[in-house]
């Protein structure tokens, strides 16, 4: 007689069902909750880089060219001996950008020929992360401050962090005619900038390149 029940195979296949429906549908919300931190994570690190590299593209458009070396002192130098141990490389770029003034006007040493003072714009890494610092003209005038590391920057303001994860921060340097020169016979630059991140046990990378020209001057 059917007393309307169930019997124990039967809850025993029941039971087994539904933790198999529970183990698949866990599972489908997990991959589906990870790829999207995945492709969050990707779409974040893709805008970082963007922004780092505008940033420079729209230095780059601004800055005269690229020195060699920094033409004004820095205490806070690769060598700590020498206050102007920073070289222009593959990945190191140091751009003479025209010094203004409050009013965003040009600070000149020659007016006549239209030359202005250089500021120098750096752009380095360092444990990962890319950098921009200042060394400003030391000219009556001149609206920008020498920038310096964060540890130091008590007495100046500090440098601007630009993207963290760096795996990849290469330039290249090009004349008129599209040769590959040295940085300073640069007439444009192209830069590359890959980070690198570990996110839920995978390594997700984003790599973002931008090329732009100097202003005649």
């Amino acid at each position: 007689m059917n007393r309307g029940g169930f019997t124990l195979l039967e809850v025993l296949i029941a039971t087994a069902v539904v933790s198999l429906l529970a183990v698949l549908v866990i599972g489908f919300l997990t991959d589906t909750f990870v790829n999207r931190v995945y492709k969050t994570a990707e779409s974040d690190m893709l805008a970082e880089a963007q922004l780092a590299l505008n940033r420079l593209e729209k230095d780059i458009r601004h800055a005269s060219n690229v020195d060699e070396q920094n033409r004004w002192p820095d205490s806070n130098a690769p060598d700590d001996n020498d206050p102007y141990s920073w070289q222009s490389d593959e990945d190191t770029l140091i751009l003479a950008s025209p010094a203004v003034d409050s009013d965003n006007s040009f600070v000149y040493r020659d007016p006549f020929a239209y030359l202005t003072y250089k500021d120098n714009l750096i752009y380095f890494t360092e444990n990962d992360v890319l950098y921009r610092r200042t060394l400003a003209a030391d000219v009556t005038g001149n609206d920008a401050e020498t920038t310096c590391p964060e540890d130091d920057s008590t007495s100046c303001p500090g440098d601007i962090e630009l993207a963290t994860g760096v795996n990849t921060f290469r330039l290249r340097y090009f004349d008129a005619e599209d040769n590959e020169v040295p940085p300073s016979q640069a007439r444009s630059v192209q830069a590359t900038l890959q980070l690198k991140r570990e996110v839920y046990g995978r390594t997700l990378d984003v790599e973002y390149e931008i090329r732009s020209v100097f202003r005649n001057e």
